[in-house]
């Protein structure tokens, strides 16, 4: 793995993606991926991460909608 046997990669991190500005950094260096098969790997790991993201954003809207609505 990277030549770097049991040490935890940049890319090794890419497919744990929990916060918004790690998604954007991986996003931005997705190029150093150092196969097609990583680059495919990460990307799936930001679709996932931008699913649930988006999949948020909506229940916070659904709820001040619901806010907005008792006033």
């Amino acid at each position: 793995m990277h030549g770097n046997q049991g040490q935890t990669t940049f890319f090794d991190e890419a497919l744990n993606i929990r916060v918004g500005d790690m998604a954007s950094m991986i996003y931005a260096d997705l190029n150093r991926a150092d196969d097609d098969s990583e680059r495919q790997k990460i990307r799936a790991s930001l679709l996932e991460y931008c699913k649930l993201d988006t999949l948020v954003m909506v229940m916070i809207w659904q709820e001040l909608g619901k806010i907005a609505e008792m006033r």
